[in-house]
């Protein structure tokens, strides 16, 4: 087991809304530690820095200990609120930090709860717990069928400026959601993956007024994976509902080790 690693990443953004665009560049460096099997630290420091060389230090730490069955993490970091262009462009950040505990209710049933609390630099704060129930089905040694039930609400301070006008970014007063979602996989040899998520999501929020919204539909995710042995490649395609919007994301990924 390798006891220290060191990782370097770099990231190019680009974000647009009606033909308007912000870009931006994050350079980050890891350190990760591993004392052994059940506890490890990880440090970054990720600076983000954006059109006109304005800057958000962004860093990110995590540490993780505990036994074969049951484990803690505490996480804490910084980082830009890219909620919209308008966030981006007042160079808006956000601190964080958040604990989890998880653990194995029995050989293929994990359970998870995470607690968040995160303060936005203009002022406002959010707060926010999950609950995530995880159960798998293996075949020939191999994940085949994971099942996952998941609540969660999240509360931001404010929802208005001073003026009484609501703020230019999403932060509802009492969010509350549940997702299941039934994720099938299967190999294809000895290097390639593919497989099916799909998911039942529902949500109900409040932004500014009294008015309880509710949200719900259904979605699902197609990918595909290659793996060799100096790295790999994943693709997939999605559509599905993420907090108070409908998403179809595009998403490729690469490694190559050497």
């Amino acid at each position: 087991m390798k006891k220290l690693t060191g990782r370097y990443r770099y990231e190019a953004w680009s974000h647009e809304d009606n033909n308007q665009r912000e870009t931006s560049q994050v350079y980050s460096a890891t350190l990760d530690y591993r004392a052994d099997r059940n506890t490890s630290l990880s440090l970054t420091w990720a600076p983000e820095v954006f059109t006109g060389g304005d800057s958000v230090s962004g860093y990110n730490a995590q540490m993780a200990a505990g036994t074969d069955n049951l484990k803690a993490s505490f996480r804490a970091g910084k980082t830009s609120f890219k909620e919209n262009l308008f966030t981006l462009r007042n160079r808006y950040s956000e601190e964080f930090k958040s604990f989890s505990l998880f653990g194995d209710l029995h050989q293929r049933t994990r359970a998870i709860q995470t607690i968040t609390l995160a303060d936005i630099s203009d002022g406002n704060s959010r707060r926010r717990w999950d609950s995530e129930l995880i159960h798998s089905i293996f075949r020939r040694s191999a994940p085949f069928l994971t099942a996952s039930l998941r609540f969660y609400q999240a509360s931001y301070e404010r929802q208005t400026q001073s003026d009484g006008t609501l703020l230019n970014y999403w932060a509802p007063s009492d969010f509350k959601g549940s997702e299941i979602m039934l994720a099938w996989e299967r190999p294809v040899g000895a290097n390639w993956w593919w497989g099916l998520d799909t998911s039942l999501t529902a949500n109900s929020y409040r932004f500014g007024t009294a008015e309880t919204i509710n949200d719900s539909g259904a979605g699902a995710t197609a990918h595909l994976s290659y793996r060799f042995a100096a790295g790999s490649f994943y693709v997939s395609l999605g559509d599905r509902l993420t907090n108070y919007f409908r998403e179809r994301r595009l998403e490729a990924y690469g490694s190559i080790t050497f």
